[in-house]
């Protein structure tokens, strides 16, 4: 036991450091806070009673028999915390915050801190916060490291295996959501730390096998502690008591353990009585105020617990999704623990899930569930004790669920999630949705708060004076969990053991090595966001993942983009169904599955005679290559990793004589993308080295029939209607593609040995008939088939297969199907891996002749040499921007480059840049659609409303005559009152117009500036009499000016416009009846108009008729 005791204490201050270094400090819950609260009464003024209420008046609290106000919480915590306090009250925190340089974040619920902690503003009583960071600080890191030392203390109950306790007790500390409740001041942490006490001293009472009493006593206080500080853990109480009864008591064992409990128990109803005159009574039903949860159906709440992406537990820790399916092995070592912990927890998911506040409210993950999650993971002790050392499935899945889980967890620390929430609930308020109905917060996916961390500030106070954004704590944090859980991984898998005892690392660090360099070469890649080169169409507007979980059935019975890929879009209905439009997201799911597909693909390779050591290399240097990023880093190529990793798993089981898991394998990778059906050739190869070719089709016609189906679907969906889709050959023709289908390969070799840096898109100029390049490419071939002819029999398969491998994965790419892009990076994809896997043999083949670390370091070199490359093109996926500004460096004169930077620079609202690249686009290709997005730029550059730009735009791509069209555009400035901007535009247009004239006078009416208006339009009038709308627009300022002696003088103007003769008479004629000259005014009304602008005359006609006493006629008119 001194060992143990020894590893307990390490693995608690171990646990304790880290806990401090990424705790927020601060109380962020309406529920803390009355906690806090009800300490601070105790410390200060030793009772229960609350005076100052939090920001969240009469939350938590019930008016008591005494009619003051009690805390409906448990007070367990607060009674323990209040030396704490006492202490931290002594040592003035804020004195030692200001000493250090310490900005504390504020408390949300007391003195204004939650609009401090949104807005940044600074907190009036910061004392009274510094005392709250002070406490939650170091309360919730010692009880959660607390709770980490006695789940030890239980594994080792469980086991004699040192490391496996170890594994699984870190995996609790880290990769489960105690990490992250270690930061807040609940109560959750506490009570489960109780509840781990308990089941530590029953165990113990089991292992006595005598009448010892001590260990009963202290099980049956621990349990009734844990009750007084989360009312919800008297759900425990019946199944410890079965759980001890189970263990064959003695009668004075029963009592040891049955009346402490029943005391504390019955000290927590004394309470309650004196409290609300009745022992049942905790508050919340008090006067009703705090009867917010009721009984409901438990099938949302099992969902949200389990599945949803804001509260569910295998979405928040995927390692307690491993827990379940390693159940049994609990129940094989120990039947009755596994009955009475499952029969429990499985009780408190469906009572949990049948309350409507099942979700707990503004927390990290299931709340109301973590106090179950350490008796969950003891499952994998037993479980990983069986598989530990081993090369298996089990333990390569509980190192990949591990690593996954405490990423998440780490997540949750860096960032914030409660400013997060609370950004929701205040922008749902400011857009009219209430994010509360229907639990929308908890279970949609646009609300989740895992997908949108980065959203938010830095967690930690002590990263937050160094670090300003989440992700990149994030980030700098994975780089340190990476070797350490690469070590871990190599101790679980027993990999650690084949490296000591030298056998290479064929069998020493194999995939898990590969695994966490992909993940440390690619990390960069989760800061990335979306760019608008398609990712748009898969992610945001693509109709089958914005339907969710539905959509990965309806990816089955239908296309996008003109193409079958139903495993890649269900991929897209999965992320999405969990985790919404985030970036984050989906660039983790993409990275772990290119990871996944590179750490299997040494033993894919076998199949095609090459060592896993060569494999190794192969894998490595391939994934590391700038190349790889556009398929990586890109989120609408998710395509290339999921076929790749199917590729990878059919190829892996056919050699291992798996033929029906290959076929299925293989349909997959093609149902991920379709291009890659030719290496269905492959498998025909592979069967020719043992078969004759009849034979060999006999066995590969799964996979040759899979490859024709995907073909001539790809061939109704995207070769027919290519022409109405723009896609073309190069060349024109088929006939013309030939020389482009033979060069190309050859032009791919060059990019990837060259290491320049990768594009998106690229100009090329199809190759022809006489064209010289056709002639490097034909010797080319020529080379190849000279060294086909000339390898002896034994090397001619090998070397066919490998130059199979390369060529076969061009064929749709490079002419044989119509394409928008001739040329890309993704098209070099798996042809790359065939290049890197000649290289690599080919060292080592020399590897004889050199010295005898050449070889490795050569594929170190290799490595290091193609990293920063790498990373510079994953920093080219930031944004949208940031990758077409990186492809315009080097194709200035690239159509697509200018179009998509300007739709870029539109989406951040750079319209002035937008406008400049599509002119620039325009001089390249003109056409009808660039003219309608560069009226849109200029449109918006101009500020006109958002509402009517699309249909301005239309106008000016037709408009022979922009002129009116901006003039249409100004107006709705004018009418929008954003004068200033619709100044601009005429500023823009040819001011001797007369139409431009005319509205800069009717700009300068609007403004107030009617002498100015009236100077333009006589200078409009004098330079041509005709315009009608000059003269009208004349009489209105007039009137406006009260100048109605120069109005009524306006007699000789002739108006061709009868609506315009009718405007000008009734604005005389008005002038006139305020004058007092009515007859005039009267004889004013007589012009000739159309019958249909009489009615304009008719009332000022009728008031003249009325003041000259003629009324009848008056009448007659109306």
């Amino acid at each position: 036991m001194p060992a143990h005791r020894s590893w307990s204490r390490w693995l608690f201050w171990g646990t304790l450091c880290v806990y401090l270094a990424t705790a927020h400090a601060a109380i962020r819950s309406p529920d803390a806070e009355v906690l806090f609260e009800v300490c601070d009464a105790l410390r200060s003024r030793q009772t229960f009673a609350v005076e100052g209420e939090s920001d969240w008046a009469g939350f938590g609290l019930a008016r008591g028999r005494d009619g003051r106000l009690y805390s409906i919480f448990g007070p367990l915590q607060s009674i323990a915390c209040a030396p704490l306090l006492a202490v931290v009250d002594a040592i003035e925190p804020l004195r030692i915050f200001d000493a250090i340089g310490l900005e504390f974040p504020p408390s949300h619920y007391h003195s204004g801190g939650l609009q401090a902690a949104l807005q940044g503003g600074v907190v009036e009583n910061r004392e009274a916060h510094a005392r709250r960071s002070a406490v939650a600080w170091i309360w919730g890191s010692v009880i959660g490291a607390l709770g980490v030392a006695t789940f030890f203390r239980i594994a080792r109950r469980l086991t004699d295996h040192l490391p496996t306790a170890l594994a699984v007790s870190l995996v609790y500390a880290f990769g489960s959501p105690i990490w992250a409740y270690a930061g807040t001041f609940f109560s959750e942490p506490l009570a489960t730390l109780l509840l781990l006490l308990a089941l530590d001293r029953l165990l113990d009472s089991e292992a006595r096998k005598g009448e010892a009493i001590g260990a009963p006593i202290l099980a049956g206080v621990f349990l009734g502690l844990a009750v007084w500080t989360h009312i919800s853990a008297v759900l425990w109480v019946p199944f410890f008591a079965a759980l001890f009864a189970l263990c064959r008591p003695s009668l004075r064992q029963s009592l040891a353990f049955g009346l402490p409990l029943a005391l504390v128990l019955g000290g927590l109803g004394l309470y309650h009585f004196l409290l609300y005159g009745d022992p049942f009574e905790t508050g919340r039903s008090v006067g009703g105020v705090n009867a917010y949860a009721r009984f409901i159906p438990p099938w949302r709440g099992l969902w949200g617990l389990l599945l949803s992406p804001g509260k569910g537990l295998f979405v928040h820790a995927p390692i307690a999704l491993l827990a379940v399916v390693a159940w049994p092995a609990l129940g094989r070592r120990h039947r009755a623990l596994a009955l009475v912990l499952g029969a429990a927890l499985l009780f408190r998911l469906v009572f949990v899930a049948s309350r409507s506040d099942w979700h707990g409210g503004f927390a990290q993950g299931p709340r109301l569930l973590v106090q179950g999650i350490p008796f969950l993971l003891l499952a994998l002790v037993p479980w990983l004790k069986r598989h530990f050392g081993r090369r298996s499935l089990a333990t390569a899945a509980f190192a990949g669920a591990a690593f996954v889980s405490v990423a998440i967890q780490w997540l949750l620390v860096a960032g914030e999630p409660f400013a997060l929430l609370h950004g929701f609930r205040l922008d749902g308020l400011a857009a009219g949705v209430n994010v509360f109905e229907n639990d929308a917060l908890y279970l949609s996916s646009e609300f989740s708060v895992l997908g949108r961390i980065f959203e938010g500030p830095v967690g930690p106070v002590l990263a937050r004076n160094f670090v300003s954004d989440p992700a990149t704590l994030w980030l700098g944090g994975m780089y340190v969990l990476l070797p350490l859980a690469l070590a871990g991984a190599l101790v679980v898998t027993g990999e650690g053991r084949a490296i000591r005892s030298r056998r290479g690392i064929d069998e020493g660090l194999g995939g898990i090595l590969l695994a966490a360099l992909v993940l440390a070469l690619y990390l960069p890649t989760l800061l990335c966001g979306f760019t608008n080169w398609d990712d748009p169409r898969y992610v945001h507007d693509n109709p089958f993942a914005s339907r969710g979980w539905l959509g990965i059935p309806l990816a089955f019975v239908g296309y996008h983009e003109d193409a079958y890929y139903p495993v890649t879009h269900a991929i897209y209905s999965v992320i999405q169904a969990l985790f919404g439009t985030s970036a984050l997201a989906h660039h983790a799911v993409q990275v772990g599955i290119f990871a996944a597909g590179v750490a299997l693909l040494p033993w894919a390779l076998v199949a095609f005679g090459i060592p896993a050591g060569a494999g190794f290399w192969i894998a490595l240097v391939w994934a590391a290559h700038p190349m790889r990023a556009e398929s990586v880093s890109w989120v609408a190529n998710l395509k290339d990793p999921a076929a790749f990793l199917g590729l990878v798993v059919a190829f892996g089981a056919y050699h291992r004589g798996r033929r029906r898991t290959s076929v299925v394998a293989f349909a997959l990778a093609l149902l991920s993308k379709s291009m890659f059906f030719p290496l269905a050739g492959l498998f025909v190869l592979l069967e020719r080295r043992r078969a004759s070719w009849e034979e060999a089709f006999r066995r590969c016609w799964p996979y040759l029939g899979v490859a024709l189906v995907v073909a001539l679907i790809g061939l109704f969906l995207h070769v027919l209607p290519s022409e109405e889709r723009a896609r073309t050959r190069p060349g024109g023709s088929l006939l013309g593609a030939i020389p482009s289908i033979l060069y190309l390969p050859w032009w791919y070799l060059w990019r990837t040995l060259s290491l320049q840096h990768p594009q998106s898109v690229y100009t090329y100029e199809p190759v022809g008939w006489l064209d010289p390049r056709l002639a490097l490419a034909l010797f080319g071939w020529a080379v190849l088939g000279v060294l086909l002819w000339r390898a002896g029999q034994k090397r001619r398969p090998a070397l066919a297969i490998g130059f199979a491998a390369w060529a076969l994965p061009f064929l749709p790419v490079t002419g044989l199907s119509p394409l928008v892009h001739h040329l890309a990076d993704r098209y070099a994809f798996l042809p790359g891996l065939a290049v890197v896997a000649a290289l690599v043999l080919g060292v080592q083949a020399l590897a004889p002749r050199l010295p005898r670390r050449a070889p490795a370091l050569i594929g170190a070199l290799a490595v290091l040499v193609q990293v920063p490359p790498s990373l510079a093109r994953q920093a080219d996926y930031r944004d949208a921007i940031s990758l077409w500004e990186a492809d315009l460096a080097r194709e200035p004169d690239n159509f697509t480059v200018r179009y998509n930077l300007a739709g870029a620079y539109g989406g951040e609202g750079r319209w002035d840049d937008a406008v400049a690249q599509l002119e620039a686009a325009r001089a390249i290709l003109p056409g009808r659609q660039v003219d309608y997005w560069l009226a849109f730029a200029r449109l918006a550059r101009a500020g006109v409303p958002d509402e009517a730009v699309p249909r301005l735009a239309e106008q000016l791509a037709l408009a022979e005559d922009p002129v009116p069209v901006w003039l249409e555009a100004a107006r709705e400035l004018v009418e929008a009152k954003q004068f200033g901007e619709a100044r601009s535009i005429l500023a823009e247009l040819p001011a001797a117009r007369d139409d431009v004239l005319l509205f800069s006078a009717a700009l300068d009416a609007a403004e107030g500036r009617e002498e100015e208006a009236l100077a333009r339009l006589d200078k409009a009038i004098a330079r041509d009499p005709g315009l009608d709308r000059a003269h009208v627009l004349r009489a209105m300022l007039l009137a406006k000016l009260g100048r109605d002696e120069e109005l009524v003088r306006l007699t000789d103007i002739e108006l061709r416009s009868s609506a315009e003769r009718a405007e000008l008479a009734r604005l005389r004629a008005l002038a006139l009846l305020r004058l007092g000259r009515h007859e005039e005014a009267l004889a004013a009304t007589d012009v000739a108009v159309a019958r249909e602008h009489r009615a304009r005359l008719a009332p000022v006609r009728a008031a003249a008729l009325v003041l000259l006493g003629r009324a009848a006629e008056a009448r007659h008119l109306g």
